[in-house]
């Protein structure tokens, strides 16, 4: 479900009420979105210092989403944003984006298997779309900006509806699943607007 720009400014309105501790999770949901926001004209966060030394140091050697994890997530998503080894992440990319693809109509029943709560698979699922929008922007390569979309467009990974709702969440992990969702949302809405060119 696509939310409106005033949507989007409410919720980015909310988030730049948080606390920055509160925003500085390992995940790194708001991870270099302030060129994103600046498309929209919302005020840029603060500095977001991450702490990421709770993350592992390694990936497994294969490539394979049987061996992708919650926590290798950021891992990836960090090479891409900082141009470390980006060819290990671009081929993980293209693993998961595969994988999704092919089991997308099934995709709910198996990211609940893979976790260990609907909340976790939802949270997991989300960090997949953030993971395939930063390899969009790193690579151009339009199959992942459609994963992207197909997974935004899953009810049962996130409403406009619950995306508020979790931005004033006490609980992290839904507070950082609404997050994605917002991040999710503005990258995609971007580049579908760059896509369609300037309006006449």
């Amino acid at each position: 479900m696509t939310a409106s720009e005033s949507q989007l400014s409410d919720w980015w309105r909310l988030i730049r009420q948080v606390p920055a501790d509160r925003l500085s999770d390992s995940r790194g949901p708001l991870i270099g979105l302030n060129d994103v926001v600046d498309h929209y004209g919302f005020a840029p966060l603060s500095r977001i210092s991450i702490d990421s030394t709770s993350l592992p140091a390694e990936l497994p050697a294969e490539p394979l989403f049987k061996n992708l994890t919650s926590d290798f997530l950021p891992v990836l998503r960090y090479k891409l944003s900082d141009g470390a080894e980006v060819d290990v992440a671009v081929s993980w990319a293209e693993r998961v984006m595969r994988y999704c693809e092919i089991w997308r109509h099934d995709l709910e029943k198996r990211m609940q298997t893979k976790t260990s709560s609907p909340a976790d698979a939802v949270l997991f699922t989300l960090q997949i779309a953030a993971f395939m929008l930063d390899t969009y922007e790193t690579t151009n390569d339009h199959r992942y900006l459609n994963l992207a979309l197909k997974i935004r467009d899953m009810d049962w990974v996130a409403t406009t509806r619950s995306i508020s709702n979790g931005l004033r969440d006490a609980d992290q992990d839904q507070f950082v699943a609404a997050l994605f969702g917002v991040r999710i949302h503005l990258m995609c809405d971007r580049a579908v607007a760059r896509l369609e060119g300037p309006t006449q």
